[in-house]
């Protein structure tokens, strides 16, 4: 496609996402709001590109340079022979990063940071978890690529990881490619009062209903 602008970036799911969005808890150039920035959405205008040439099939992978992901995945897969198998163990495996995480304390909470830093510390904020995943998968040789999911019709639903997509109406797709590791910016954050506030009533279990808490949708 010759002009994605108008498919492009935070505001293509309304204004409550999109402020939603630009209080994410991750630092202002960090790699994980350069993915979300640049997503596209997924429409039957884009879906032909989105689903054709957009992301490469060939894993551009320098041997050796991401040597601890390496020596992980090929333990985790180093049993099975089938791809699907294979993509289970890695599944798996990110589905469990949030048991090492050492604090449930909101203020003790890191965002991302490098993949190996992220296996390292444990996480279970799903970012965190897809950048694992999308990298992990192309040092098998699998073409992976990060999917946004919202729910437009609800407060806070969006998502990166592998979950049922009929709970969304919404759909952004970004490449995120592992040699690409030497242009992004790795920086770790910590939570900021926007999702502290979303977090602590998550907690409460919602009280009087899942809603936008700071008049993102404007009422």
């Amino acid at each position: 496609m010759d002009n994605l602008s108008a498919y492009k970036g935070i505001n293509q799911f309304g204004r409550a996402y999109a402020i939603m969005l630009e209080n994410d808890i991750h630092g202002k150039n960090s790699v994980d709001r350069v993915i979300f920035e640049n997503m596209i959405r997924l429409c039957d205008d884009t879906k032909e590109y989105l689903y054709g040439d957009y992301t490469k099939k060939e894993i551009e992978y320098i041997l050796g340079s991401r040597a601890d992901l390496e020596s992980l995945v090929y333990k985790l897969i180093s049993e099975v022979t089938s791809v699907e198998d294979k993509i289970i163990k890695i599944v798996s495996f990110c589905s469990r990063l949030y048991e090492i995480i050492e604090s449930d304390d909101l203020d003790d909470m890191i965002f991302g940071g490098t993949e190996e830093h992220i296996i390292k510390r444990g996480s279970n904020w799903c970012t965190d978890i897809s950048r694992v995943a999308c990298i992990l998968y192309q040092l098998i040789g699998l073409p992976s690529r990060i999917i946004q999911l919202f729910n437009i019709h609800y407060a806070y639903s969006g998502h990166t990881s592998d979950i049922d997509f009929n709970q969304f109406s919404g759909i952004a797709i970004s490449n995120y490619y592992i040699n690409d590791h030497i242009n992004y910016d790795y920086s770790v954050s910590g939570i900021n009062q926007y999702y502290k506030g979303i977090l602590e009533m998550s907690d409460k279990g919602w009280p009087g209903g899942i809603r936008w808490l700071y008049g993102e949708d404007g009422e």
